[in-house]
Parts: structure tokens; C-alpha cells; sequence
């Protein structure tokens, strides 16, 4: 193992276990801790053994493991973006609606 993926490989393992801490005192939901287990558990893997993206860059037509895993890595990092923009978004509306009703209560007790 060269030192890049020795320390790759620890700070995996630290997220790891930041992930099941933080499952463990529901700051986040099983659905999420899956989601995470599941993608540093695969980058430890790929640390581990480095010839297994290999075999993933041929199935996928790409030229080398490394390759591929950028690729996927990549497009995850997007998907991540784009739950984190749909759920920004959300509580956006959320705070504006929220806002709206404070604003009505407040209004109607100056009336009274």
C-alpha cells in the first residue's frame, strides 16, 4: 500500500465510524447511514484493493480502474448535489411559508 491509499484508507475508516455515531444517536436516518456505510465501505475496498476498478472499467468501456472511478465517483458526488438541492429547496419553501403564517398571526394580534 503506498501512503496516499494508507491514508485514504484511515480517514475512510474515521467517516465510517463518524456515520455509525452519528446513526446511532438518529442525527441521521437509517435510509442516509445506509447510503454512507454503503459508499465508504466500497472506497475502502477499492483502497484495499486498487485492481478491482479494473474489472469494473472494462464492463463499463472505460480505460483504467482509476478512470472509472472518478467516473462513478463523479456522478455521485452529482446525485449528492441534487438531493442536497432538492432538500435546500424544500425548507426554503418551507421557512417562506412558515414566514407568511407568523407574519398573519402577528398581524391579526396588533388588530385585536
Amino acid at each position: 500500500m503506498t501512503i496516499i491509499s494508507i491514508i485514504i484508507f484511515i480517514f475512510c475508516l474515521f467517516a465510517l465510524s463518524r456515520v455509525i455515531l452519528r446513526s446511532r444517536d438518529n442525527s441521521i436516518s437509517f435510509r442516509e447511514s445506509l447510503f454512507w456505510v454503503i459508499l465508504w465501505t466500497i472506497i475502502i475496498i477499492i483502497t484495499a484493493f486498487p485492481q478491482s476498478t479494473d474489472k469494473i472499467s472494462k464492463i463499463l468501456g472505460v480505460g483504467r480502474g482509476v478512470d472509472a472511478s472518478f467516473f462513478i465517483a463523479i456522478i455521485t458526488l452529482f446525485y449528492v448535489v441534487f438531493k442536497l438541492y432538492i432538500k435546500i429547496d424544500s425548507l426554503d419553501k418551507n421557512i417562506t411559508k412558515l414566514n407568511t403564517e407568523v407574519t398573519k398571526k402577528i398581524h391579526k394580534l396588533n388588530k385585536k
